[in-house]
C-alpha cells in the first residue's frame, strides 16, 4: 500500500457513536474534482479550467486522490479495537488504490482483501462489514458525550407519542410521531384509510422508549408491528 493521510474526528456525521472510522478521498483544489466513469469505473481528476482529465493509477493515487483514514476520537478503546478499525479502513484504501471505484463499498473487492488479512493474521483480525461485538465491547464513548446523547434521547421520549392504529384486516400498524403532529397524523389516517377502526394513543414513557430503542425514530412513518 502507498501513502495515506490520517486524522481523528470528534465532530460531524457519526461522531456521537454511529461511526467508528471512515476512509475517503479528498479534493484539495476547488478547481479540480475527483470523478469516475461509470462504464469502466476508472477514477480521474477533472481540471475545471482546462477540462483535462488525469486518470488515477497506483503510482499517482496519493498525489491525485489524497486518501485519508479517520478514526472517531470520542472513543476510548483497547489497542486491538483501534487496530481492527484501522485495518477495516485500510481494506477500503486497498479497493481504491489502483484507480478504480469498487462495485460496492463492502462488496467482492473488500471481502477478498478482508479474507487475506484474516488469513495472514491467522484469524487474529476478522474483517467484516460491521465491527464485531468483541471489538465494540472494548470501546467506550466519552462520558460527557454519552450524557448529552442520553439527555437528547430522554427529550425525544418526553416529547413523543405512540399511536396504535387498529385495522379491520386484523393487522396492527405502529406509528410514532411528535406531539405537535398528532392531530394532523390522526386526520390523515381518518381521511386516507377508511379501513381504520380505532386509533389508540399511548403516552406510556416506557413503551415510547422501547419504540425508540427498536429504531422507530422517524417522524410520521409507519411500521408493521
Amino acid at each position: 500500500m502507498g501513502q495515506c493521510d490520517f486524522d481523528v474526528f470528534t465532530k460531524g456525521k457519526g461522531s456521537t457513536g454511529n461511526r467508528l472510522g471512515f476512509f475517503h478521498l479528498v479534493n484539495k483544489s476547488p478547481y479540480q474534482h475527483l470523478k469516475y466513469k461509470k462504464s469502466s469505473r476508472r477514477i480521474f481528476l477533472l481540471d475545471t479550467i482546462s477540462q483535462q482529465e488525469l486518470f488515477v493509477n497506483y503510482d499517482n493515487f496519493y498525489d491525485l486522490c489524497h486518501p485519508e483514514i479517520c478514526l472517531n476520537g470520542n472513543y476510548k478503546a483497547t489497542e486491538y479495537a483501534f487496530a481492527s478499525i484501522l485495518l477495516h479502513e485500510m481494506c477500503h484504501y486497498y479497493t481504491y488504490m489502483y484507480g478504480y471505484i469498487p462495485v460496492q463499498g463492502h462488496g467482492t473487492e473488500f471481502r477478498n482483501i478482508g479474507f487475506t488479512v484474516v488469513r495472514n493474521s491467522n484469524g487474529y483480525f476478522q474483517i467484516q462489514r460491521l465491527e464485531r461485538d468483541e471489538v465494540v465491547s472494548q470501546m467506550e464513548l466519552n462520558s460527557e458525550l454519552q450524557a448529552q446523547i442520553e439527555k437528547k434521547k430522554q427529550n425525544n421520549i418526553n416529547n413523543s407519542l405512540c399511536l396504535l392504529v387498529y385495522k379491520d384486516n386484523g393487522k396492527i400498524r405502529l406509528v410514532k410521531t411528535k406531539l405537535m403532529a398528532v392531530e394532523s397524523e390522526v386526520l390523515s389516517y381518518e381521511t386516507k384509510r377508511p379501513d381504520t377502526l380505532k386509533i389508540l394513543s399511548i403516552e406510556d414513557p416506557s413503551f415510547v422508549e422501547q419504540c425508540i430503542n427498536n429504531g422507530y425514530g422517524s417522524n410520521t412513518r409507519s411500521y408493521r408491528y
